[in-house]
């Protein structure tokens, strides 16, 4: 039987438009309690009323992740709305298409911080909650980059080995030390985001994965039986 995620507090980051945007939707619908943040107000707010118009509950932050303050206020804020955290769905990215010797220190310091230690900072503090109820899940989106890294993607590429791995050993910290916690890693393709279609190698793209296609994803991994670990989940383009 599938679990319910009726009554359910999902935190998700990079939910102002693309991948985060249709997940934040998909569990809306879902009946889930909603927190979402994005770095733009605009965004992120036209989000929050979405939500509302499916009739669910919704915290809606402006946020910068690459701020360790941030983070930490983001868990704060969504447990003064709702009182505890059931899942956590990291989201939040930025890219720079730039070959190895062009990529500058500052581009890669912000995809790290971004892509990578907001994923460590939020997985720590909703650990602290989770561990106590022994129950909780955390999706962290990752790349089929990890699978043929390209040179021109240097920061982003090496972001994304880091999210397996935090994905892997958090799981295995649950494990060892009685947590509770599933932990699941979804490996997207050529999604159709404004994000992708910015990169010159995707522009003949023609068999786009949409937004939606990785919402159905988190959703069949949130209500699979908690006695069941999807621990990889690659969602792949299908040449036609």
């Amino acid at each position: 039987m599938l679990e319910s995620l009726e009554g359910k507090v999902a935190l998700i980051t990079g939910a102002g438009r693309g991948i985060g945007r249709a997940i934040a939707l998909a569990l809306a619908s879902q009946g889930c309690s909603l927190a979402i943040c994005a770095n733009v107000k605009d965004e992120i707010d036209k989000v929050a009323d979405e939500i509302e118009q499916l009739g669910a509950k919704v915290l809606a932050l402006c946020l910068d992740l690459s701020r360790r303050e941030d983070c930490v206020l983001f868990v704060k804020k969504t447990l003064d709305r709702y009182g505890t955290v059931d899942f956590l769905i990291n989201c939040a990215g930025v890219i720079f298409q730039k070959p190895l010797l062009e990529q500058s220190l500052e581009e890669w310091d912000t995809t790290m911080n971004v892509n990578l230690r907001s994923y460590f900072i939020l997985t720590q503090e909703v650990l602290k909650i989770m561990k106590e109820k022994r129950d909780g899940y955390i999706i962290n989106i990752a790349s089929t980059a990890v699978q043929g890294p390209r040179g021109d993607l240097v920061a982003y590429g090496v972001s994304k080995y880091g999210v397996q791995g935090l994905s892997r050993t958090t799981y295995d910290a649950s494990v060892r030390y009685g947590f509770g916690v599933r932990v699941s890693t979804i490996y997207p393709g050529a999604v159709d985001t404004s994000m992708a279609r910015s990169l010159d190698f995707l522009k003949d793209e023609k068999n786009w994965i949409l937004p939606e296609d990785i919402a159905e994803a988190v959703v069949f991994l949130l209500t699979t039986p908690k006695r069941v670990l999807i621990r990889d989940l690659v969602v792949e383009n299908c040449a036609v």
